[in-house]
């Protein structure tokens, strides 16, 4: 039995950033706000999540490589992850999460965080 697994609500306190599916890297990127206010997504680890984590990982591995490039504006480096279904307050659909990189003025080859907003395809 996982100890830290909420029984009552089903809730995982992620410590370490280790996932299930085999991530080579392990981070916390956790969602500190949502449209809606409070939400119960809220401190959510979307590494964790195969999906959107391999979009994570993949945002990570091309700022590796720009962040080495002799001209970084090259690299975009967002992404789109495969089709998912989305609860929103709104509308539950069929939709995806768009993750672009967040990187510094000052040093632009530094990955820094990332952004998250959802796209809910019967809403478009």
């Amino acid at each position: 039995k996982n100890a830290s697994l909420n029984t009552s609500d089903n809730r995982y306190h992620d410590t370490d950033g280790t996932t299930s599916w085999g991530s080579p890297n392990k981070l916390i990127t956790p969602i500190s706000q949502h449209s809606t206010g409070v939400s119960p997504v809220l401190m959510l680890n979307p590494h964790a999540q195969k999906t959107r984590g391999f979009a994570i990982d993949s945002i990570i591995e091309c700022s590796a490589r720009r962040a080495v490039s002799a001209n970084p504006d090259e690299f975009t480096c967002g992404v789109m992850t495969d089709k998912l279904l989305l609860e929103t307050r709104e509308t539950d659909g069929t939709g995806a999460i768009i993750i672009q990189p967040i990187y510094p003025a000052n040093n632009e080859t530094v990955l820094s965080g990332v952004i998250l907003s959802t796209i809910v395809w019967e809403e478009v």
